[in-house]
């Protein structure tokens, strides 16, 4: 289990926690995210260089084993939200999207995905979780 930092250059972005997830997700614990990402680093003295980077050496193959426990497929999401609709569920399905993204008032930024949301889930846009939203 060899130690992953995860870091990223500004302090909104939502990418090292995703990559957090996904580690965790697949069994890889020893896993953290540098607090305030490169703009703390640098701000503490940490040292910073420039060009190609070594490449790292792992060893054997890293298997990817997934904890069925953190993710689910689309049939059971479907057969929650049938639930959560006919309230015969006490599940959540949370939605982190922007409110307008929930609520189908503005497009989606990808090509193909539909305007709207899945029935009977909840918003709680992820920037709400931030101080400076």
């Amino acid at each position: 289990d060899q130690p992953v930092c995860i870091y990223v250059t500004t302090k909104d972005c939502f990418a090292a926690p995703r990559v957090w997830w996904t580690l965790r997700a697949f069994q890889h614990d020893n896993v953290c995210i540098l607090q305030g990402g490169l703009p703390a680093w640098e701000a503490a003295g940490g040292p910073v260089e420039a060009g190609e980077p070594a490449e790292a050496a792992l060893e054997g193959p890293y298997p990817v084993p997934k904890r069925a426990e953190f993710v689910a497929d689309a049939d059971e999401i479907l057969q929650q939200s049938n639930g959560i609709v006919a309230g015969e569920s006490q599940a959540q399905i949370v939605d982190a999207r922007p409110a307008a993204r929930f609520n189908g008032e503005a497009p989606e930024p990808r090509p193909g995905v539909k305007q709207g949301r899945i029935p009977g889930s909840v918003n709680f846009p992820i920037k709400t979780l931030f101080a400076d939203g």
